[in-house]
Order: structure tokens, then sequence, then C-alpha cells
């Protein structure tokens, strides 16, 4: 009976230790979904879905949102990542990917805010990165504000494109 015991509280011992936590946040709830921009002929389109994040070295687990982006030029397709839809970001994330599929990561910057912040957002002609702001409109769940920088700090990216933008840098997308 004693070695049964001893199986039993070392499976659990066991299980236990390797189970993962995930951190929740209920606040990137609200930027889900599919967000448009037109403007004649012009459009641009992201589709943004909560996904786990695995932080590679500490082995954290977070939600996060990820995105995929199309963005469309006087009726002329520039670039779409809409191919690699629902993909899992821990496949382009975690392993320094030159090019990612999954074209945008982010969070909200607290659990009260209507700011989402993406950190990665990956331009698939310029292959450099960028970041982006997503503001929510006051007293809106359905229009939000994307400003898109080029990360302050010393600049990592291709030669000659310090500044560069293929993007539109300040919209106002609705949520569709």
């Amino acid at each position: 009976m004693k070695p049964i015991i001893i199986f039993i509280f070392s499976f659990f011992l066991t299980k236990s230790s390797f189970a993962q936590t995930i951190t929740t946040n209920p606040q990137l709830d609200k930027f889900v979904g599919v967000w448009r921009w037109t403007s004649g002929a012009d459009t641009v389109e992201i589709t943004l879905q909560k996904q786990v994040y695995i932080l590679q070295f500490t082995n954290k687990h977070s939600e996060v949102l990820v995105g995929w982006h199309r963005y469309v030029k006087n009726g002329v397709l520039q670039q779409s990542s809409y191919q690699y839809l629902g993909r899992d970001v821990n496949l382009d994330f975690n392993d320094a990917a030159l090019d990612a599929k999954t074209t945008l990561l982010g969070t909200v910057y607290s659990t009260s805010s209507n700011k989402a912040y993406f950190y990665a957002f990956w331009d698939l002609v310029l292959h450099k990165g960028f970041e982006l702001f997503l503001t929510l409109l006051p007293n809106s769940n359905t229009q939000a504000t994307w400003v898109l920088k080029q990360p302050r700090g010393l600049y990592t990216g291709p030669e000659g494109l310090n500044g560069v933008f293929s993007m539109p840098r300040n919209l106002v997308l609705t949520k569709l």
C-alpha cells in the first residue's frame, strides 16, 4: 500500500510542477475583431485576435493581441498577411523571425485602458518593424485612432529606410 501512496503523491507533485498559469487580460476583448479605414480606393484593414503568447526565456504565458493586416492603395493590393489569418503567434515572435506572418503583436497599456500598444507591427514591403498605437475614441467601442511610428532608439532596420513608411501613419479605423 505504501508504494501506491508514494506513486500517487509523486504523480500529483510532478503534474503540478509542470502546470502553467496564463495571465489573462479581459481588456483585450474590446479590440478583438476586424477594423477598417477606407478613403476612395484606399483601404487599411486589420484583424485582431486574442492568443496566448509564451515568452521564450521565462516560459511565461500571457494573453496578447495578435493580428494581420491588408493595405490597398488606389485599388491595388500593396501588402497583406491575411493568408496567414489565425496563425499561432508563437511561430513568428519567439524565434526572431525576419519575415513574420503574424504581423501585429501587442497588449493594452493597463487594465482600465482604451489604448492598445503593438510593440511589433511588421511591414511586409519594407521588411522592418514599427510601433502601432490604437486608441478608442471617447465614448466609442467601434472607432479607434491608428498611429504608426518608428520605434524610438537606435535604428537597426534595413539601410536607407530610417524614417520611411509604406503604410499610412494616422487614421481612424471603424470596427466592423
